[in-house]
């Protein structure tokens, strides 16, 4: 007896009648819960983003800056690109290795006053789960900075002392991110 004559027989009896009854049943729920828990799924990321992303403008507006700076017109787009190319400088992938280009990273915002650093932080919001100082902490080491040649890190001397002073030993990335955040009034946790 072939294998589709067996399955003719079975589907035409009684059991078998029940039985793909009830597997097409169970087939159908599991497609309907697949699907709606999908939904679910998009719809609480959706609410979460959206509270996350209220909460980081509560923080960015109730927040001074600590150089007296205020935004004036319209620094959005700029601050979106900003934090778009930080993102990518922490993304990086040099030869198949995923790494972070420090150089880019600390270029694209040395040179912001506070309240553009308030704006790159809440244009970047929530990125895979994390806000910028996040990212920052799980891309940046404790890696030194050497002070007699800062360029390795995009910056000039004259960037460095802005941020870090006067100093005669090295310093370290995530103490130079902080320091350049610090005008922001921002707590970044580096």
């Amino acid at each position: 007896m072939s294998y589709a004559v067996a399955i003719s027989q079975f589907s035409k009896s009684k059991g078998g009648k029940a039985t793909i009854k009830i597997l097409v049943g169970a087939l159908v729920l599991l497609v309907a819960y697949l699907v709606l828990k999908k939904v679910f799924e998009g719809i609480g990321e959706g609410f979460g983003n959206f509270f996350d992303s209220r909460t980081l403008r509560q923080v960015v507006d109730g927040t001074p800056t600590l150089d007296g700076t205020e935004m004036v017109g319209s620094f959005k787009p700029q601050a979106k690109q900003i934090a778009d190319q930080c993102e990518d400088a922490m993304a990086f992938s040099w030869g198949g290795n995923w790494t972070t280009d420090e150089k880019a990273l600390f270029a694209t915002i040395i040179d912001l006053n506070g309240a553009q650093l308030k704006q790159v932080y809440e244009q970047f919001g929530i990125r895979g789960g994390d806000d910028l100082f996040t990212w920052y902490k799980e891309d940046l080491g404790d890696s030194l900075i050497y002070m007699s040649n800062p360029t390795n890190w995009g910056i000039t001397e004259e960037q460095l002392t802005a941020h870090m002073g006067e100093r005669t030993g090295n310093i370290r990335e995530r103490q130079l991110m902080a320091n350049i955040w610090e005008k922001s009034g921002l707590i970044t946790g580096l």
